[in-house]
């Protein structure tokens, strides 16, 4: 799990977010078991382990993805700020709201990048 992404399909992922003009950034991701948000304590561990997002799937696939050989790209929306960080209760709908102002670029940034994969097949 060392090099769980397919460098060669990162640089088609960054190549084509330039293109499109999205942000893209790299870091480290995990995961918890949910449906739930974290508390405070746990964005401070996670803080202190040098995790930079925190969702509740992506990890277990990716996972499950390299252990049966596949290779791996991952985008993931970071929809709302760390419990720390928020201000009042953390709420499902401001999810549903940030997912319907990234989905768009999200949608177009896969769709190049999986024509480009088809492409150098």
């Amino acid at each position: 799990m060392n090099s769980a992404y397919n460098k060669d399909l990162s640089l088609i992922a960054k190549d084509e977010s330039k293109k499109i003009d999205v942000f893209l950034k790299e870091g480290v991701y995990t995961a918890t078991f949910g449906p739930s948000y974290e508390t405070k304590s746990e964005i401070k561990m996670f803080r202190l382990m040098g995790v930079d997002c925190v969702g509740m799937s992506t990890l277990y696939e990716v996972i499950a993805a390299n252990f049966l050989n596949m290779r791996v790209l991952s985008f993931s929306c970071i929809t709302n700020p760390a419990a720390d960080r928020h201000t009042g209760e953390l709420n499902h709908q401001e999810v549903i709201d940030a997912l319907k102002i990234a989905g768009p670029n999200l949608s177009k940034l896969v769709t190049n990048c999986a024509k480009r994969i088809i492409e150098k097949s």
